[in-house]
């Protein structure tokens, strides 16, 4: 019986964008499970910390959309605000984030410093602190 060699990694099961929170959190799990796969794979998948930095970024600052201010004009037509949450649901989406930080993190401090690699540290640990901010009760 022969161990399984390399498990393809398709980077399509995320989608482009997200308009329910149901897709959002089924967006972050593909996100987790595909650097899973991407980690346990050292031998069949080259500059793997780059494709998991990216990965991350994308899905917090292209896929999933941004929030709004509270007191803004906007803040009606805002996605995450017209989310009545439910602590299983705040919990999940936490956790999820959380899992998708430490990936994020993990990978970013294997990448040699750049001007980009800064913009990307920035911009995409920022933006699951405002997701988290909403979950506030």
């Amino acid at each position: 019986m022969s161990a399984v060699g390399y498990v393809p990694v398709d980077f399509s099961q995320v989608p482009l964008k997200v308009v329910e929170f149901e897709h959002a959190l089924l967006a972050i799990r593909h996100t987790d499970r595909l650097c899973q796969l991407i980690y346990n794979q050292p031998n069949y998948i080259n500059n793997r910390h780059l494709l998991i930095a990216n990965l991350v970024a994308h899905t917090v600052t292209a896929v999933l959309p941004t929030p709004k201010a509270v007191n803004s004009d906007a803040a009606a037509s805002c996605f995450w605000g017209q989310l009545q949450f439910r602590f299983e649901r705040q919990l999940d989406l936490m956790i999820l984030l959380d899992r998708l930080m430490r990936h994020f993190v993990c990978a970013i401090v294997q990448i040699p410093d750049s001007r980009v690699v800064h913009v990307s540290k920035y911009h995409s640990t920022s933006r699951p602190g405002s997701y988290l901010d909403l979950c506030r009760v």
